[in-house]
Protein backbone atom coordinates (compact mmCIF):
# COMPACT_ATOMS: atom_id res chain seq x y z
CA UNK A 1 0.00 0.00 0.00
CA UNK A 2 1.51 3.44 -0.98
CA UNK A 3 1.34 6.64 1.06
CA UNK A 4 -1.77 7.94 -0.76
CA UNK A 5 -3.73 4.78 0.03
CA UNK A 6 -2.54 4.86 3.63
CA UNK A 7 -3.72 8.46 4.05
CA UNK A 8 -7.02 7.57 2.39
CA UNK A 9 -7.65 4.79 4.94
CA UNK A 10 -6.69 7.14 7.79
CA UNK A 11 -9.03 9.94 6.60
CA UNK A 12 -11.83 7.45 5.98
CA UNK A 13 -11.49 6.22 9.55
CA UNK A 14 -11.60 9.77 10.93
CA UNK A 15 -14.79 10.55 9.02
CA UNK A 16 -16.46 7.27 9.97
CA UNK A 17 -15.95 7.81 13.71
CA UNK A 18 -18.41 10.71 13.62
CA UNK A 19 -20.94 9.02 11.32
CA UNK A 20 -22.79 6.66 13.69
CA UNK A 21 -23.75 6.37 17.40
CA UNK A 22 -25.17 3.08 18.63
CA UNK A 23 -25.60 1.35 22.01
CA UNK A 24 -22.34 -0.16 23.38
CA UNK A 25 -22.00 -3.95 23.50
CA UNK A 26 -22.07 -5.97 26.66
CA UNK A 27 -18.35 -5.23 27.55
CA UNK A 28 -17.31 -1.67 28.46
CA UNK A 29 -15.22 0.11 25.78
CA UNK A 30 -11.67 1.26 26.70
CA UNK A 31 -11.34 5.06 26.72
CA UNK A 32 -8.48 6.74 24.81
CA UNK A 33 -7.05 8.12 28.07
CA UNK A 34 -6.58 4.55 29.25
CA UNK A 35 -4.69 3.60 26.10
CA UNK A 36 -2.48 6.58 25.40
CA UNK A 37 -0.19 6.09 28.39
CA UNK A 38 3.16 4.37 28.80
CA UNK A 39 3.48 0.84 30.12
CA UNK A 40 -0.27 -0.01 29.80
CA UNK A 41 -2.09 -3.31 29.20
CA UNK A 42 -4.26 -2.80 26.10
CA UNK A 43 -7.03 -5.30 25.26
CA UNK A 44 -8.12 -4.64 21.67
CA UNK A 45 -11.41 -6.46 22.27
CA UNK A 46 -12.31 -3.68 24.73
CA UNK A 47 -11.60 -0.87 22.22
CA UNK A 48 -15.07 -0.58 20.68
CA UNK A 49 -15.61 3.20 20.69
CA UNK A 50 -14.92 4.92 17.36
CA UNK A 51 -11.76 7.01 17.52
CA UNK A 52 -7.98 7.24 16.98
CA UNK A 53 -5.67 5.83 19.68
CA UNK A 54 -1.87 6.20 20.12
CA UNK A 55 -0.29 3.12 21.74
CA UNK A 56 3.24 3.13 23.26
CA UNK A 57 5.79 0.56 22.22
CA UNK A 58 6.10 -0.70 25.80
CA UNK A 59 2.36 -1.50 26.01
CA UNK A 60 1.30 -5.10 26.65
CA UNK A 61 -1.17 -6.14 23.92
CA UNK A 62 -4.07 -8.51 24.50
CA UNK A 63 -5.97 -9.83 21.47
CA UNK A 64 -3.82 -7.47 19.28
CA UNK A 65 -1.74 -7.85 16.11
CA UNK A 66 1.94 -8.90 16.16
CA UNK A 67 3.09 -5.28 15.60
CA UNK A 68 6.10 -3.60 17.27
CA UNK A 69 7.01 -0.07 18.13
CA UNK A 70 4.68 2.85 18.54
CA UNK A 71 1.27 2.07 17.05
CA UNK A 72 -1.75 4.05 16.00
CA UNK A 73 -5.18 2.31 16.24
CA UNK A 74 -8.24 3.60 14.38
CA UNK A 75 -11.70 2.25 15.28
CA UNK A 76 -14.64 2.85 12.90
CA UNK A 77 -18.24 1.55 12.49
CA UNK A 78 -19.94 0.11 9.43
CA UNK A 79 -23.26 -1.71 8.70
CA UNK A 80 -24.26 -4.74 6.70
CA UNK A 81 -27.36 -5.00 4.47
CA UNK A 82 -29.35 -6.47 7.36
CA UNK A 83 -28.32 -3.43 9.46
CA UNK A 84 -26.08 -5.47 11.77
CA UNK A 85 -23.31 -3.23 13.12
CA UNK A 86 -19.61 -4.01 12.43
CA UNK A 87 -16.66 -2.55 14.44
CA UNK A 88 -13.47 -2.28 12.30
CA UNK A 89 -10.09 -1.90 14.01
CA UNK A 90 -7.06 -0.79 11.94
CA UNK A 91 -3.57 -0.61 13.50
CA UNK A 92 -0.58 1.18 11.81
CA UNK A 93 2.88 0.13 12.98
CA UNK A 94 5.85 2.54 13.16
CA UNK A 95 7.31 0.99 9.98
CA UNK A 96 4.14 1.84 7.98
CA UNK A 97 2.70 -1.66 7.89
CA UNK A 98 -0.91 -2.15 8.94
CA UNK A 99 -3.13 -4.75 10.61
CA UNK A 100 -6.89 -5.07 10.55
CA UNK A 101 -9.68 -7.04 12.35
CA UNK A 102 -13.43 -6.52 12.90
CA UNK A 103 -16.23 -7.47 15.34
CA UNK A 104 -19.64 -8.49 13.93
CA UNK A 105 -22.57 -7.60 16.25
CA UNK A 106 -24.81 -10.02 14.35
CA UNK A 107 -22.64 -13.12 14.91
CA UNK A 108 -21.01 -11.80 18.12
CA UNK A 109 -17.55 -12.89 16.81
CA UNK A 110 -14.13 -11.30 16.11
CA UNK A 111 -12.24 -11.95 12.87
CA UNK A 112 -8.54 -12.84 12.73
CA UNK A 113 -5.96 -10.03 12.27
CA UNK A 114 -4.81 -9.55 8.66
CA UNK A 115 -1.75 -7.52 7.60
CA UNK A 116 -1.46 -4.97 4.80
CA UNK A 117 1.20 -2.43 3.56
CA UNK A 118 4.85 -2.30 4.77
CA UNK A 119 8.06 -0.16 4.85
CA UNK A 120 10.48 0.67 1.96
CA UNK A 121 13.49 -1.37 0.85
CA UNK A 122 14.46 -3.61 -1.97
CA UNK A 123 11.83 -5.67 -3.56
CA UNK A 124 11.87 -9.00 -1.91
CA UNK A 125 11.19 -12.39 -3.31
CA UNK A 126 7.63 -13.18 -4.12
CA UNK A 127 6.11 -14.40 -0.94
CA UNK A 128 3.85 -17.33 -0.52
CA UNK A 129 0.20 -16.78 -1.16
CA UNK A 130 -1.30 -15.23 1.94
CA UNK A 131 -4.32 -16.47 3.78
CA UNK A 132 -7.66 -15.30 2.52
CA UNK A 133 -8.47 -11.94 4.08
CA UNK A 134 -11.63 -11.24 6.02
CA UNK A 135 -14.76 -10.76 4.05
CA UNK A 136 -15.13 -7.20 2.85
CA UNK A 137 -17.98 -4.99 3.94
CA UNK A 138 -21.10 -5.33 1.81
CA UNK A 139 -21.37 -2.80 -0.99
CA UNK A 140 -24.05 -0.15 -1.12
CA UNK A 141 -27.29 -1.42 -2.55
CA UNK A 142 -27.72 -0.21 -6.13
CA UNK A 143 -30.67 1.81 -7.40
CA UNK A 144 -33.71 -0.10 -8.56
CA UNK A 145 -33.71 -0.56 -12.32
CA UNK A 146 -36.37 0.98 -14.53
CA UNK A 147 -39.57 -1.00 -15.01
CA UNK A 148 -39.69 -3.01 -18.20
CA UNK A 149 -42.15 -2.28 -20.99
CA UNK A 150 -45.47 -4.11 -20.63
CA UNK A 151 -46.03 -6.86 -23.20
CA UNK A 152 -48.77 -6.76 -25.82
CA UNK A 153 -52.14 -8.09 -24.69
CA UNK A 154 -53.00 -11.42 -26.30
CA UNK A 155 -56.17 -12.10 -28.33
CA UNK A 156 -59.30 -13.45 -26.64
CA UNK A 157 -59.76 -17.18 -27.20
CA UNK A 158 -62.67 -18.48 -29.24
CA UNK A 159 -65.92 -19.44 -27.43
CA UNK A 160 -66.44 -23.20 -27.10
CA UNK A 161 -69.39 -25.02 -28.66
CA UNK A 162 -72.59 -25.56 -26.66
CA UNK A 163 -73.03 -29.11 -25.43
CA UNK A 164 -75.87 -31.38 -26.60
CA UNK A 165 -79.12 -31.12 -24.58
CA UNK A 166 -79.99 -34.20 -22.56
CA UNK A 167 -82.98 -36.44 -23.34
CA UNK A 168 -86.20 -35.57 -21.44
CA UNK A 169 -87.33 -38.17 -18.91
CA UNK A 170 -90.54 -40.19 -19.27
CA UNK A 171 -93.53 -38.81 -17.33
CA UNK A 172 -94.64 -40.98 -14.41
CA UNK A 173 -98.05 -42.66 -14.08
CA UNK A 174 -100.64 -40.62 -12.19
CA UNK A 175 -101.47 -41.96 -8.68
CA UNK A 176 -104.90 -43.30 -7.69
CA UNK A 177 -107.33 -41.25 -5.63
CA UNK A 178 -107.06 -41.87 -1.89
CA UNK A 179 -109.83 -43.53 0.11
CA UNK A 180 -112.32 -41.33 1.98
CA UNK A 181 -111.50 -40.71 5.63
CA UNK A 182 -113.57 -42.22 8.42
CA UNK A 183 -116.35 -40.17 9.95
CA UNK A 184 -115.15 -38.31 13.02
CA UNK A 185 -116.54 -39.10 16.48
CA UNK A 186 -118.86 -36.73 18.23
CA UNK A 187 -117.13 -34.05 20.28
CA UNK A 188 -116.85 -34.19 24.10
CA UNK A 189 -120.17 -33.53 25.80
CA UNK A 190 -119.71 -31.35 28.88
CA UNK A 191 -121.42 -33.08 31.84
CA UNK A 192 -120.77 -30.29 34.36
CA UNK A 193 -123.86 -28.37 35.48
CA UNK A 194 -122.87 -26.32 38.54
CA UNK A 195 -120.01 -24.26 39.96
CA UNK A 196 -117.30 -26.48 41.50
CA UNK A 197 -118.19 -29.54 39.42
CA UNK A 198 -115.35 -31.77 38.18
CA UNK A 199 -115.02 -34.30 35.34
CA UNK A 200 -113.51 -37.78 35.67
CA UNK A 201 -113.42 -40.78 33.33
CA UNK A 202 -116.27 -43.11 34.06
CA UNK A 203 -117.12 -46.44 32.40
CA UNK A 204 -115.37 -46.82 29.03
CA UNK A 205 -113.79 -43.40 29.51
CA UNK A 206 -117.15 -41.64 29.32
CA UNK A 207 -116.97 -38.08 30.79
CA UNK A 208 -118.67 -38.19 34.20
CA UNK A 209 -119.60 -35.35 36.55
CA UNK A 210 -118.40 -35.15 40.18
CA UNK A 211 -120.28 -32.51 42.06
CA UNK A 212 -118.52 -30.13 44.47
CA UNK A 213 -118.04 -31.40 48.01
CA UNK A 214 -118.77 -29.50 51.21
CA UNK A 215 -116.43 -27.47 53.41
CA UNK A 216 -113.91 -29.65 55.29
CA UNK A 217 -114.12 -32.59 52.87
CA UNK A 218 -111.11 -33.84 50.91
CA UNK A 219 -110.91 -35.58 47.51
CA UNK A 220 -110.02 -39.26 47.76
CA UNK A 221 -110.79 -42.60 46.06
CA UNK A 222 -113.50 -45.05 46.95
CA UNK A 223 -112.56 -48.24 48.83
CA UNK A 224 -114.60 -50.57 46.58
CA UNK A 225 -115.10 -51.09 42.84
CA UNK A 226 -115.47 -49.14 40.74
CA UNK A 227 -112.57 -47.04 42.08
CA UNK A 228 -113.68 -43.48 41.44
CA UNK A 229 -112.96 -40.05 42.96
CA UNK A 230 -115.17 -39.16 45.94
CA UNK A 231 -115.42 -36.39 48.50
CA UNK A 232 -114.90 -37.56 52.11
CA UNK A 233 -114.67 -36.02 55.54
CA UNK A 234 -111.07 -36.66 56.81
CA UNK A 235 -110.39 -38.92 59.79
CA UNK A 236 -109.76 -37.42 63.21
CA UNK A 237 -105.95 -37.35 63.58
CA UNK A 238 -104.29 -36.49 66.90
CA UNK A 239 -100.52 -36.08 67.41
CA UNK A 240 -98.68 -36.27 70.74
CA UNK A 241 -95.04 -35.21 71.11
CA UNK A 242 -93.83 -35.09 74.73
CA UNK A 243 -90.20 -34.38 75.84
CA UNK A 244 -88.82 -37.72 77.03
CA UNK A 245 -87.25 -36.07 80.09
CA UNK A 246 -90.78 -35.40 81.46
CA UNK A 247 -92.03 -38.98 80.92
CA UNK A 248 -92.44 -41.28 83.94
CA UNK A 249 -89.61 -43.83 84.21
CA UNK A 250 -88.53 -46.53 86.62
CA UNK A 251 -84.76 -47.19 87.02
CA UNK A 252 -84.00 -44.02 85.06
CA UNK A 253 -83.47 -40.36 85.91
CA UNK A 254 -83.68 -37.13 83.85
CA UNK A 255 -80.23 -36.15 82.52
CA UNK A 256 -78.49 -34.05 79.85
CA UNK A 257 -77.17 -36.53 77.24
CA UNK A 258 -74.24 -35.61 74.95
CA UNK A 259 -74.92 -37.11 71.50
CA UNK A 260 -71.90 -38.05 69.34
CA UNK A 261 -71.50 -39.53 65.88
CA UNK A 262 -69.74 -42.85 65.15
CA UNK A 263 -66.30 -41.14 65.10
CA UNK A 264 -66.86 -39.64 68.57
CA UNK A 265 -67.48 -36.03 67.44
CA UNK A 266 -70.09 -34.23 69.56
CA UNK A 267 -73.21 -33.39 67.53
CA UNK A 268 -75.56 -31.88 70.14
CA UNK A 269 -76.86 -32.25 73.68
CA UNK A 270 -80.43 -33.21 74.62
CA UNK A 271 -82.52 -33.63 77.74
CA UNK A 272 -83.33 -37.32 78.18
CA UNK A 273 -83.60 -40.24 80.57
CA UNK A 274 -80.46 -42.10 81.73
CA UNK A 275 -80.60 -45.61 83.21
CA UNK A 276 -79.31 -45.61 86.82
CA UNK A 277 -79.67 -49.31 87.62
CA UNK A 278 -78.64 -52.21 85.38
CA UNK A 279 -81.59 -54.48 84.56
CA UNK A 280 -85.15 -53.58 83.56
CA UNK A 281 -85.95 -49.94 82.75
CA UNK A 282 -89.66 -49.09 82.48
CA UNK A 283 -91.04 -46.01 80.64
CA UNK A 284 -94.74 -45.09 80.75
CA UNK A 285 -96.72 -42.17 79.29
CA UNK A 286 -100.49 -41.50 79.10
CA UNK A 287 -102.33 -39.28 76.54
CA UNK A 288 -105.92 -38.09 77.16
CA UNK A 289 -108.50 -38.47 74.35
CA UNK A 290 -112.14 -39.55 73.97
CA UNK A 291 -113.06 -42.35 71.57
CA UNK A 292 -116.56 -43.86 71.44
CA UNK A 293 -117.33 -47.56 71.35
CA UNK A 294 -117.64 -48.94 67.81
CA UNK A 295 -114.98 -46.60 66.34
CA UNK A 296 -111.67 -47.88 65.00
CA UNK A 297 -108.52 -46.39 66.44
CA UNK A 298 -105.03 -46.57 64.78
CA UNK A 299 -101.93 -45.65 66.79
CA UNK A 300 -98.26 -45.33 65.69
CA UNK A 301 -95.17 -43.77 67.25
CA UNK A 302 -91.54 -44.19 68.21
CA UNK A 303 -88.91 -43.98 70.96
CA UNK A 304 -85.20 -43.23 70.36
CA UNK A 305 -82.48 -45.06 72.34
CA UNK A 306 -78.79 -44.06 72.53
CA UNK A 307 -75.67 -45.74 73.99
CA UNK A 308 -73.06 -43.62 75.74
CA UNK A 309 -70.62 -46.58 75.66
CA UNK A 310 -70.72 -50.05 74.06
CA UNK A 311 -73.28 -52.37 75.67
CA UNK A 312 -71.78 -55.52 77.25
CA UNK A 313 -75.06 -57.41 77.94
CA UNK A 314 -75.79 -60.54 75.91
CA UNK A 315 -79.42 -59.47 75.23
CA UNK A 316 -80.49 -55.90 74.63
CA UNK A 317 -83.98 -55.05 73.37
CA UNK A 318 -87.19 -53.13 74.17
CA UNK A 319 -90.83 -54.28 74.35
CA UNK A 320 -93.53 -51.64 73.66
CA UNK A 321 -97.25 -52.13 74.40
CA UNK A 322 -100.13 -49.73 73.51
CA UNK A 323 -102.95 -49.65 76.13
CA UNK A 324 -106.36 -48.00 76.40
CA UNK A 325 -108.00 -46.62 79.54
CA UNK A 326 -111.78 -47.16 79.67
CA UNK A 327 -114.35 -44.92 81.36
CA UNK A 328 -114.55 -47.58 84.10
CA UNK A 329 -110.78 -47.24 84.83
CA UNK A 330 -109.72 -50.53 83.22
CA UNK A 331 -106.64 -51.00 80.98
CA UNK A 332 -107.14 -52.88 77.70
CA UNK A 333 -104.56 -53.92 75.09
CA UNK A 334 -104.99 -52.10 71.78
CA UNK A 335 -102.77 -54.45 69.77
CA UNK A 336 -99.91 -56.90 70.03
CA UNK A 337 -96.67 -56.03 71.76
CA UNK A 338 -93.82 -54.71 69.56
CA UNK A 339 -90.23 -55.91 70.23
CA UNK A 340 -87.15 -54.12 68.82
CA UNK A 341 -83.51 -55.23 69.17
CA UNK A 342 -81.33 -52.28 70.21
CA UNK A 343 -77.87 -51.41 68.87
CA UNK A 344 -74.99 -52.29 71.26
CA UNK A 345 -72.39 -50.04 69.57
CA UNK A 346 -70.90 -47.04 71.35
CA UNK A 347 -72.79 -43.88 70.23
CA UNK A 348 -75.32 -46.21 68.54
CA UNK A 349 -78.89 -44.97 67.81
CA UNK A 350 -82.02 -47.09 67.55
CA UNK A 351 -85.50 -45.83 66.64
CA UNK A 352 -87.98 -48.28 68.19
CA UNK A 353 -91.26 -47.92 66.25
CA UNK A 354 -94.60 -49.20 67.48
CA UNK A 355 -98.15 -49.41 66.09
CA UNK A 356 -101.59 -50.74 67.00
CA UNK A 357 -105.09 -50.80 65.46
CA UNK A 358 -108.30 -51.78 67.24
CA UNK A 359 -112.12 -51.43 66.85
CA UNK A 360 -113.35 -50.44 70.30
CA UNK A 361 -115.99 -52.35 72.22
CA UNK A 362 -116.08 -49.75 75.00
CA UNK A 363 -115.50 -46.03 75.34
CA UNK A 364 -111.93 -44.80 75.97
CA UNK A 365 -110.79 -41.71 77.85
CA UNK A 366 -107.02 -42.12 77.34
CA UNK A 367 -104.29 -44.23 75.72
CA UNK A 368 -100.99 -45.26 77.28
CA UNK A 369 -97.56 -46.20 75.90
CA UNK A 370 -95.60 -48.67 78.04
CA UNK A 371 -91.96 -49.55 77.15
CA UNK A 372 -89.71 -52.01 78.96
CA UNK A 373 -85.95 -52.08 78.17
CA UNK A 374 -84.44 -55.50 78.92
CA UNK A 375 -80.83 -55.56 80.23
CA UNK A 376 -80.40 -51.79 80.26
CA UNK A 377 -76.97 -50.69 81.60
CA UNK A 378 -76.55 -48.08 84.32
CA UNK A 379 -75.05 -44.75 83.19
CA UNK A 380 -74.95 -46.06 79.61
CA UNK A 381 -78.47 -46.70 78.24
CA UNK A 382 -80.29 -43.45 77.47
CA UNK A 383 -83.62 -42.45 75.91
CA UNK A 384 -83.51 -39.12 74.05
CA UNK A 385 -85.60 -36.74 71.95
CA UNK A 386 -89.36 -37.12 72.54
CA UNK A 387 -92.04 -39.75 72.93
CA UNK A 388 -94.03 -39.36 69.71
CA UNK A 389 -97.45 -40.89 69.07
CA UNK A 390 -100.09 -40.28 66.36
CA UNK A 391 -103.67 -41.43 66.85
CA UNK A 392 -106.13 -41.68 63.93
CA UNK A 393 -109.83 -42.23 64.68
CA UNK A 394 -111.38 -43.85 61.62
Amino acid sequence: MNIKKLLLVFVTALIAQFSFALAAPASVALASSQVQQSNRVVDFHSMLDAGTYGIYSDATLLNGPPATGIKTAIVVYAYKDNYDKVVNQTVFDSDGSGWQEYYDYGTKKWSAWSQFGGGGGQKGDKGDKGDTGPQGLPGVKGDTGAQGIQGVKGDVGAKGDTGVQGIQGIQGVAGKDGANGKDGKDGLVNPMTATGDMIYAGANGFPTRLGAGVAGQVLTLSNSAPIIPIWQTPANILSFNVPISSVYADAAIPAVVVLKNSSGTTQLTQNGLLCNSTGLMNITQQFSLVVASGQTISISGRLTFYNISAITQSNYYVNIQVLGLTTGGQLVNLGTQTQTTLSKAQYGYTNANFSAKQTLVTDLIAIGIQAQVVYAEANNTAVVNTMFAQVTIL
